[in-house]
């Protein structure tokens, strides 16, 4: 059968169930179709970061996420445009939190320089954070919304 040059992979959770799947270009191969591979997942928790930016830009591309556990470890996420040749990953980001569904505090640094602070929010789930939006003399505060 040979071997199957592949030009490009993508990373996204496209079954929304908390672990990521990977899709395969195999590009320009005629002879050989895309592929996909759905993680089927095990009983650890997770939750799911999607920016909505308002003064930064619409996806929050060049944002900080750092997930801070009630163990006092901590995991990081950079919202990233086009990873490689042809292909950006889902702008969702996810964090896996094994057995332990304890978080105490979830942190957004914005391009635009604002911070965003969401406290003990609870694990397996999928949330929305819309940035602030503010000027010198008013401040629109912090919107998150569950999806799941």
């Amino acid at each position: 059968m040979g071997t199957i040059k592949t030009t490009s992979f993508a990373v996204g959770d496209l079954n929304h169930d908390g672990f990521l799947d990977v899709y395969a270009s195999h590009y320009p191969r005629a002879d050989a179709e895309d592929e996909l591979w759905l993680n089927r997942g095990n009983g650890n928790h997770f939750i799911g970061i999607t920016l909505q930016g308002l003064q930064s830009n619409t996806n929050g591309v060049g944002a900080k996420i750092i997930l801070y556990r009630a163990d006092g470890s901590r995991q990081v996420r950079e919202v990233r445009a086009g990873e490689s040749y042809g292909i950006t990953n889902a702008y969702t980001q996810l964090f896996g939190l094994g057995t332990s569904a304890a978080i105490a505090r979830i942190e957004v640094q914005w391009p635009s320089g604002q911070v965003s602070r969401l406290t003990q929010p609870t694990a397996d789930q999928f949330l929305t954070i819309t940035e602030s939006l503010c000027s010198i003399s008013t401040c629109i505060p912090l919107r998150v919304t569950a999806i799941k």
